[in-house]
């Protein structure tokens, strides 16, 4: 499958500007992730959801006024490998490559060298043509490959593919696509789920058991380290209205 569910743990280091509204500034950061991709999950970001807290306090470090906390959040991601069948749309077709765009988001190219030898290349329409079978290579065409090479760099992925396979080629109108390129239904429901982080409050998580990596890292990280209370500004104005009203009475 192109598409991964997965659960993503990350230590956040939040502007001071946050510390009225911790919720906000660690959806800032996440949103800022979309799109782009995640070392940690090996794939591009495509959403998020039931995101936790896994600290009770945030920490300052040293002379740095960040505030340091660790949090944790179900995400969707697109993480294809080599092997895998796609559904790309010509956007480029030139006698060397063609380009295509993946589910309109993502780069794919595929070389002249990977292209079955039965098609060639047409200066006259820009297209590549089987001349056995009538089928063309054309923008706008979609064309079913094998993808052979995933490449990553600064936040960016792109494929390299093939059309030597058997079932690799044009898609004729109609033609549906296998389980491999569709998104299934719990990913679906899954990703309309991810508008629910609107939420007032976001839940602290029971730690789960930590490596001896993981607790040698925060062991430093704690050394010089003064907590501050996660609390969301909401539960705070909530409190602060409380008080004044029985201080009224």
């Amino acid at each position: 499958m192109a598409f991964k569910e997965g659960l993503l743990r990350l230590n956040v280091h939040l502007h001071p500007s946050y510390i009225g509204n911790i919720k906000a500034g660690v959806e800032e950061q996440l949103n800022q992730m979309l799109l782009k991709y995640t070392e940690e999950m090996d794939g591009v970001l495509l959403s998020y959801w039931d995101l936790k807290y896994r600290n009770r306090h945030a920490r300052i470090i040293n002379e740095t006024p960040y505030l340091h906390f660790h949090i944790q959040t179900q995400v969707l991601t697109f993480a294809p490998t080599p092997g895998l069948r796609l559904v790309g749309t010509i956007n480029k077709a030139g006698s060397h490559h063609l380009g295509l765009l993946v589910y309109k988001v993502f780069n794919a190219s595929i070389d002249a060298e990977h292209i079955k030898s039965d098609f060639k290349f047409d200066e006259t329409t820009d297209s590549w043509r089987n001349k056995k079978t009538g089928e063309t290579l054309k923008l706008g065409q979609e064309v079913r490959f094998e993808v052979t090479k995933v490449h990553r760099s600064e936040g960016l992925l792109s494929i390299s593919g093939s059309l030597m396979s058997k079932d690799a080629g044009p898609v004729s109108a109609g033609g549906q696509h296998t389980s491999e390129i569709a998104a299934p239904d719990s990913v679906t429901k899954k990703r309309k789920r991810s508008i629910d982080i609107s939420q007032n409050t976001i839940p602290i998580d029971t730690p789960a058991k930590k490596t001896k990596k993981h607790k040698k890292e925060e062991e430093e990280a704690e050394e010089e380290a003064v907590p501050i209370d996660i609390e969301d500004t909401t539960s705070a104005k909530k409190k602060h209205k409380k008080s004044k009203k029985s201080s009224g009475k």
